[in-house]
């Protein structure tokens, strides 16, 4: 990994969380039912979340929709400095429930 980082100028990444019923996945915008924020941390310890310089782009944001389908919220992560990447860490995510539950697809890193 450490050479990747040193032969490259920029990278980025996609995650996707696939949900049911949980709109606490719902990265734009909050509530007051919701009971956590998630966050990401890059491969740097750095942390990538909401309202932070390191803002993940969000692409779609339909976990928030609870009408018993499958949604889902997609992030891009770029950034100019490569070794804030791959992602290594989520937190923050809530716990499933009977009638809520959800999964990630994590998206292989780009270095450029």
């Amino acid at each position: 990994m450490k050479f990747l980082h040193l032969l490259s100028n920029e990278a980025s990444q996609s995650i996707t969380l696939h949900c049911l019923n949980n709109a606490a996945l719902s990265f734009v915008g909050t509530t007051h039912r919701e009971k956590s924020r998630i966050c990401f941390h890059g491969w740097n310890k750095q942390t990538f979340e909401k309202g932070t310089p390191l803002e993940p782009h969000v692409l779609q944001d339909e976990c928030k929709i609870q009408d018993g389908s499958w949604h889902q919220s997609r992030f891009i992560f770029h950034t100019q400095e490569s070794q804030q990447l791959p992602i290594v860490d989520i937190q923050e995510v809530p716990a499933s429930q009977l009638d809520r539950q959800q999964h990630m697809e994590i998206g292989p890193v780009c270095f450029l």
